[in-house]
């Protein structure tokens, strides 16, 4: 059942302390309120955003040129720096950040006041995903193919808070944004030329606990209230899914545009593309 929809242009959605945020394609970095309300809206030219994180007030903002630092209730940039940060992720008054491109360096940094400061990182020559947090570690995906100095297959490793490496676990698929609740983590996976896919789930010491094949590839995973969402890649023609976190099983599918963000919050998913956003229950 639809909600509510409005129409925007809709890029890395999430849903963080009772708002949306987004960025528009102009390079506009958006909040909207829950109920689809714009609270502001913050021009950033300096360099193509990339991702971004909300905690204790402030948003955390990375592009390809450095990372800003924007008051959350109005917009505000309040720091600005030269260091990239591609990927973001948050647990504890910690900022795991990655740059993406190989070789890459996972950072992470203690944070307050809006400022950081760096507590240790990970040399690696391979291409570092998104970070996945979990109460006991961080979770990193490791892209062999477009590296001459990263060997072997794509892998997940994890990491304990203080940068010390705990196990790894190769797949014979593509890796995309994985997604952390309790002791669970969920990896979405392309295989072959992304005509098919899915999702796989492992405990946190490694091993996989179920895996849900689609028939095309899986790009991002979401998490709430026991049940597991995952949108297509781009070129994929699987539709958005639900499966039970628990034990893999489907729960329902429904046909979204290739590459959709999503975002879940209690009783509702969010879904945005570029023709707008739409508010599922």
């Amino acid at each position: 059942m639809i909600r509510w929809d409005r129409a925007a242009d809709v890029n890395a959605l999430k849903y963080i302390d009772g708002r949306l945020y987004f960025w528009s394609t102009e390079e506009a970095f958006v909040a909207w309120s829950a109920d689809g309300t714009e609270l502001w809206r913050t021009e950033i030219d300096a360099g193509a955003l990339k991702d971004y994180y909300e905690q204790d007030g402030y948003v955390y903002v990375g592009t390809l040129s450095g990372h800003r630092v924007l008051h959350a209730d109005s917009g505000a940039v309040v720091r600005s720096r030269d260091v990239e940060w591609e990927f973001l992720a948050w647990r504890s008054g910690r900022l795991y950040t990655t740059r993406g491109s190989a070789p890459g360096t996972p950072i992470t940094y203690e944070v307050a006041d809006a400022g950081v400061d760096e507590r240790w990182r990970v040399d690696t020559d391979c291409s570092v995903g998104r970070p996945t947090v979990g109460s006991e570690y961080v979770y990193y995906t490791l892209d062999p193919d477009h590296t001459a100095d990263c060997s072997g297959s794509h892998r997940l490793k994890a990491y304990d808070t203080a940068g010390e490496s705990q196990w790894t676990v190769a797949f014979d698929a593509d890796l995309w944004y994985p997604a952390v609740a309790g002791n669970r983590v969920f990896v979405p996976m392309v295989a072959g030329d992304g005509e098919a896919g899915g999702l796989a789930c492992l405990g946190t010491d490694g091993e996989r606990q179920w895996t849900h094949e689609t028939s095309g590839g899986l790009k991002r995973a979401t998490v709430a209230d026991g049940t597991v969402y995952a949108v297509p890649t781009r070129e994929s023609t699987a539709p958005l899914v639900a499966c039970d976190a628990s034990s893999g099983d489907r729960l329902w599918e429904r046909s979204v545009a290739s590459d959709a963000a999503v975002a879940a919050a209690e009783d509702t998913l969010y879904v945005g593309t570029d023709d707008g956003l739409v508010a599922l229950a």
